[in-house]
């Protein structure tokens, strides 16, 4: 199974990538708004501490509870374009 979690400031960037999301068989997603300190003390850690990421947007991607692959607003590559392209290959679709 994949899940997507995703540190974020902005909702719609959020909800943009639920919705890219469901569009794909087997995808789960978590969500962790930053504006709000109970997030940031659960799954925020787990989320960019596998990963290493320090800036929001970020979007970690685990395949069977495994990190996989990271998109970091860092290296400005955390969009929902690029997540798109990565979920196609994973899928061979689109």
């Amino acid at each position: 199974m994949i899940t997507l979690k995703c540190t974020y400031i902005d909702e719609t960037f959020y909800q943009e990538l639920v919705d890219l999301a469901s569009t794909f068989p087997d995808i789960h997603t978590e969500g962790y708004d930053m504006n709000y300190s109970d997030h940031k003390k659960k799954g925020y850690l787990k989320c960019k501490g596998a990963f290493s990421a320090r800036k929001d947007p970020f979007v970690g991607v685990w395949i069977d509870d495994i990190p996989t692959k990271g998109f970091y607003s860092e290296a400005n590559e955390c969009t929902i374009e690029n997540i798109k392209d990565y979920l196609c290959e994973l899928y061979e679709k689109c």
